[in-house]
């Protein structure tokens, strides 16, 4: 939610800045990769629930 853009502008939320002081590309740098890593961590997600509860996953 921290990075959730208020003015509705989805393209600047998904972007890094340049040029761009540190301070900015210290904020910039781990909310992408947050972000872009989130399906990786879908998958994870998926399938260590499929190996550990295989049952629920069949029905």
């Amino acid at each position: 939610m921290l990075w959730w853009p208020r003015n509705g502008k989805w393209r600047d939320a998904f972007t890094r800045k340049w040029p761009a002081k540190s301070e900015r590309l210290n904020y910039d740098i781990p909310r992408l990769s947050g972000v872009f890593l989130l399906p990786v961590a879908l998958a994870v997600l998926l399938s260590g629930g499929y190996f550990n509860l295989p049952t629920q996953f069949a029905q």
